[in-house]
């Protein structure tokens, strides 16, 4: 019934973000491989793919792995996220007083900063992953100087 899966959902969702986070952590602690936990546009084309040919049930729950993982991402405490908005909301909940517009513009570009190079890293390692550059170089053979 509509109760039941209500109820299953949201504790999938639960576990999958808790798990998620999890994952987050052993990354950033260096147990897990960054190159081969994080997806970028091109994997994520790949994926759907994959997906699609498999069926319409499992397309749904990509796109619902997909849509939770953006916002756990969302949540982040990074300045130019909305969980970095929430940070400075409670800073200056704690503060008793504003965040100085300078601070939260050099936060605003550091962070930008750090998403430009995160998303820079992860469309480089799809590339990898994806065999492009092997592909590249053997077509580059056949065509290239001789």
């Amino acid at each position: 019934g509509w109760g039941k899966s209500f109820y299953q959902g949201a504790e999938k969702l639960l576990s999958l973000s808790a798990f998620t986070y999890k994952a987050l952590w052993f990354v950033v602690t260096r147990r897990l491989s960054f190159k081969e936990s994080f997806a970028g546009p091109i994997m994520i084309f790949k994926l759907t793919g994959t997906a699609a040919r498999m069926g319409f049930i499992y397309l749904l729950h990509l796109m619902a792995l997909l849509s939770m993982s953006l916002a756990i991402f969302n949540f982040l405490p990074l300045p130019v996220l909305d969980g970095g908005h929430l940070f400075f909301l409670l800073v200056e909940k704690i503060r008793k007083r504003p965040i100085s517009v300078r601070a939260q513009a050099i936060a605003a570009q550091l962070g930008m900063f750090f998403l430009i190079s995160l998303m820079l890293f992860v469309s480089y390692y799809d590339v990898l992953r994806a065999g492009w550059i092997e592909k590249l170089g053997a077509w580059w053979k056949t065509i290239g100087p001789k």
